[in-house]
């Protein structure tokens, strides 16, 4: 499989996002290429994108466990998921 670019240069010589994503969603590394393509500016502004939607689906991910944990210890101490859903509050939590 080949590796996907982030860019590409177009005809008339400009430069533009291919919006090639990973298998999670998350843009693609850039390449050497992408790189050469791009101003450095562009490249910061890239990475900055791509390292945000990176810590914000951590974050996500993070704070679903920490839901999924809080349930089962709310499960395990005689509450129902019914209850959680019609605002039951759960045990360990604010």
């Amino acid at each position: 499989m080949t590796r996907k670019e982030a860019s590409r240069r177009l005809p008339n010589g400009t430069i533009e996002l291919t919006g090639a994503k990973d298998t999670d969603g998350i843009p693609v590394e850039l390449t050497s290429r992408d790189v050469e393509r791009m101003g450095s500016e562009a490249v910061a502004e890239y990475k900055d994108r791509r390292e945000k939607l990176i810590a914000e689906r951590k974050a996500k991910a993070k704070a679903k466990a920490e839901e999924d944990d809080n349930l089962e210890r709310w499960e395990g101490e005689g509450g129902g998921r019914d209850q959680t859903r019609r605002g039951g509050r759960i045990p360990g939590t604010p």
